[in-house]
């Protein structure tokens, strides 16, 4: 099944204050699923985990181990050219970042389940009708 991966999620497998239930499930299953993300992606995680590590999240040492959990992983970058104005106008409809809304925008082009613990993207893909990926999905 390919999916959208959202870093909310990404970072919940390596960040151990976020290492919840939800968390220990997506990490269970990660493994069958075609991860799909936006083309900035890579950039967001490396932020992601450089913002950690300043708030004393993670520790330096643990930096790059967390990057290659991810490079083993089947994750394919979009290559579609980001649509400033279509972005925009889904950050604003919906009341996300523009890094959010691109999330939002490639599930629901191409019509894939959203992976995300962010609970304003929820929210948002609810009201766009694109379904989350759940354990139990099908």
């Amino acid at each position: 099944m390919k999916v959208v991966l959202d870093c909310s999620a990404a970072l919940s497998l390596v960040l151990d204050d976020e290492h919840d239930e939800r968390a220990e499930r997506l990490h269970g299953n990660l493994k069958k699923l075609n991860i799909v993300v936006p083309s900035i992606w890579p950039a967001e995680l490396a932020n992601g985990l450089r913002t950690a590590y300043r708030r004393g999240r993670v520790a330096k040492k643990d930096l790059h181990p967390a990057l290659a959990m991810f490079d083993r992983l089947h994750v394919i970058v979009d290559d579609t050219p980001i649509d400033a104005a279509e972005t925009l106008d889904a950050a604003m409809e919906f009341d996300l970042s523009a890094c959010d809304a691109l999330y939002l925008l490639l599930a629901r082009r191409e019509g894939m389940r959203l992976v995300t613990l962010d609970q304003r993207l929820e929210a948002a893909a609810a009201r766009a009708r694109i379904p989350l990926y759940q354990r139990t999905s099908p």
